[in-house]
């Protein structure tokens, strides 16, 4: 590659047209191709392969550059009741959060970063998707009810220390 530049929370490849070429018949990169890419790198730079990556891809004349860094894992979560959902809070699931009444049901945004998700989520509530899109048409559409820290704040209001 023409140049490499890895840290722990960014890549950043330039390829030449040969090197696209040589990884594909007519030059073309998919983002399957450039995940791959990504974590030979981090891989070959020491550092562990992130599991959520965003991608930019960016053509030039004679050159592709690839920039990467970790995704934030965005994830949604639906609970029929209020119960449910104070169930998973005094279980400890702790992230950061946004509960959203939206659909009839309590909604829960949480982002874990790259930690994976508390069980208590599973076991009380349904995964409804991993997408920002989808948090976003929730935010959107349903009524916000604690915009930041939700389950800790449902934690300290019902269960005090």
């Amino acid at each position: 590659m023409s140049s490499v530049f890895v840290t722990n929370d960014l890549v950043v490849l330039s390829l030449t047209d040969e090197e696209l070429l040589s990884r594909s018949p007519d030059g073309v990169i998919t983002n399957v191709d450039a995940r791959r890419i990504i974590r030979r790198e981090l891989e070959l730079a020491g550092f562990e392969p992130w599991p959520f990556v965003e991608i930019e891809l960016f053509m030039g004349s004679d050159a592709m550059l690839i920039m990467a860094r970790p995704a934030r894992a965005v994830h949604c979560f639906a609970f029929e009741s209020f119960e449910d959902l104070l169930s998973t809070a005094l279980h400890g699931a702790d992230c950061d959060s946004c509960l959203v009444f939206y659909a009839g049901k309590y909604s829960l945004i949480v982002n874990v970063g790259q930690r994976e998700l508390p069980p208590a989520l599973f076991e009380f509530g349904e995964h409804i998707g991993a997408s920002n899109h989808l948090s976003a048409h929730i935010i959107e559409h349903g009524e916000v009810i604690i915009a930041k820290n939700a389950l800790g704040a449902l934690r300290d209001k019902f269960h005090p220390a």
